[in-house]
């Protein structure tokens, strides 16, 4: 584990700090949309249990993970150009 962060910080070593960050968003995306399908399947079931205002509240729940999900994608994406771009140059 010690060598696997190590290899995260230091330069070059062919471990990615952002891939790590891109999973760990995904998995709390994830986490944060079974809980919403969760939350609305309930108040289906049990009616007046959960009041929920699922225009406003469950779709900006869901537009702030996507949002979550798209800047790691865009971090990932331009570290990913740019190193492909050190490379060809120094070729």
């Amino acid at each position: 584990m010690k060598n696997f962060i190590r290899n995260l910080i230091s330069k070059n070593s062919g471990e990615s700090s952002t891939r790590i960050s891109l999973i760990i968003a995904v998995l709390l995306t994830v986490i944060v949309v079974i809980t919403c399908c969760f939350v609305m399947i309930y108040d289906t079931i049990k009616s007046e249990q959960i009041t929920l205002d699922y225009f406003t509240g469950i779709a900006a729940v869901i537009g702030s993970t996507s949002v979550l999900i798209g800047s790691a994608g865009m971090t990932k994406a331009f570290s990913d150009k740019f190193q492909i771009t050190n490379k060809n140059e120094n070729i």
